[in-house]
């Protein structure tokens, strides 16, 4: 599927960790419903697939 169709999510912000609930807020505020999807760490390079 993912040779055939866009698998992505549309638009992805990476925000500092402080500023998260504010930016949320203000997504929903301009009738949006936004979700976390994930996070930045340290690690080994890559990508897994779930």
């Amino acid at each position: 599927m993912y040779n055939t169709f866009n698998m992505g999510l549309g638009m992805v912000l990476a925000v500092d960790p402080a500023d998260v609930d504010k930016t949320m807020d203000a997504i929903r505020e301009a009738g949006d419903q936004p979700y976390v999807v994930g996070k930045i760490e340290a690690g080994e390079k890559g990508v897994t697939l779930c």
